[in-house]
């Protein structure tokens, strides 16, 4: 199990709001797919997946705000 974390993705930001998931719970996913995009106050940043396997959960909703940290979803790893 891989837990997907919104990292710190530098310039002071730490943290955004998810606009857009590109999958959803059951759904394969291959490492580098991008798996959500989550808008910040300077950029939007597309969240790959590291890891190749099934999405098991998701934490965060379109629309919610995240903090550096936070776990967006969960990668069952194959």
């Amino acid at each position: 199990m891989y837990e997907l974390k919104f990292a710190d993705i530098g310039e002071g930001i730490n943290e955004g709001t998810v606009l857009t998931w590109n999958c959803k719970v059951g759904d394969k996913v291959k490492e580098g797919d991008v798996l959500v995009i989550v808008e910040t106050d300077k950029l939007q940043a597309d969240i790959t997946a590291p890891k190749t396997g099934t999405i098991t959960k998701i934490g965060y909703q379109e629309g919610e705000n995240v903090n550096v940290g936070d776990v967006l979803a969960v990668i069952e790893e194959e």
